[in-house]
């Protein structure tokens, strides 16, 4: 293989397979037909079964995993680990390794999961993409928010902050009154659409944002990978870990980072944010909201 492969930091090991495979030797490329062929079964393989696998060296499989951009075969395991979960479907997930049965081990494994996708996102969040991202819902006439199944609990919290935060002028796609499309049609050029999108990504949410495309609206993702489907729709994507570990969706690592959004959109414009809390605590105290 000639020269050297730059790969985006966030793809994921098919992506980079992909893309470098027209450079790779007849072994790798032997080896990358396998793992893109069996995938599931080849993300659970030590380096010594994957090499005995494609009829290869240990040496070559270590050296395909470099050519990647892995610094070794672990972490090329755990991101064929995560390729493979995102396809997965729930009945699939309940028989996931370490999940075979109850154990109180599994549900700390659970908590330790969820820790590293907060961590992993935290490492490789855009600033610039950040900060463009916030700007757009910050200046928008109005915010959509799109999200489908699981997803759609996450966008009802992302709405009732950012409604405080932007007078109210926050409409959820897929509120279960209209359908999405029929939100959406009102969208401009000064507006903006938050999607969010992660596995398994839903049909419903994609056809609604290339329908939005067409109006113009900045429209920022919220999704795990590049290789979703609603990437290349976006004008703006943040990445937030999904590593799928057992048949419950994993959105922790979501919810963190809208988190952020939420406070980043408040601390813009911090007086503003002063007098709407303001005038929350006035009213919660004088309708005797809390005890």
């Amino acid at each position: 293989m000639a020269g050297k492969v730059e790969f985006d930091a966030n793809s994921d090991v098919i992506s980079r397979i992909h893309k470098a495979y027209p450079r790779l030797s007849k072994q790798h490329k032997n080896i990358a037909d396998y793992i893109t062929g069996n995938l599931e079964k080849a993300s659970y393989m030590t380096i010594n079964l994957l090499a005995e696998n494609t009829s290869t060296s240990v040496a070559t499989v270590l050296r395909l995993t470099t050519l990647l951009g892995y610094e070794g075969y672990p972490e090329f395991r755990r991101a064929l680990k995560n390729s493979s979960k995102s396809a997965l479907t729930t009945l699939q997930r309940i028989d996931m390794p370490g999940f075979e049965s109850y154990s109180f081990e599994s549900i700390r494994e659970v908590l330790r999961h969820d820790m590293q996708n907060i961590k992993d996102t935290v490492d490789e969040l855009d600033s610039d993409e950040f900060d463009r991202a916030i700007n757009a819902i910050k200046n928008a006439r109005t915010v959509y928010l799109m999200a489908s199944r699981t997803s759609s609990f996450l966008v009802e919290y992302l709405a009732y902050y950012l409604n405080l935060l932007l007078g109210g002028n926050v409409k959820i796609a897929n509120d279960g009154h209209k359908e999405p499309l029929e939100v959406l049609m009102h969208a401009t050029s000064e507006d903006a659409v938050v999607v969010l999108s992660f596995p398994r990504y839903s049909a419903e949410t994609v056809k609604a944002i290339e329908y939005a495309k067409k109006k113009s609206p900045k429209i920022i993702g919220i999704t795990d990978l590049t290789t979703s489907p609603i990437y290349s729709l976006c004008d703006y994507v943040l990445l937030a870990k999904s590593n799928i570990i057992s048949f419950v969706d994993t959105l922790i690592a979501p919810l963190s980072l809208l988190n952020a959004i939420i406070i980043g959109v408040g601390l813009i414009d911090k007086e503003n944010t002063r007098r709407v809390y303001a005038e929350l605590e006035s009213m919660w105290e004088e309708n005797e909201i809390y005890k």
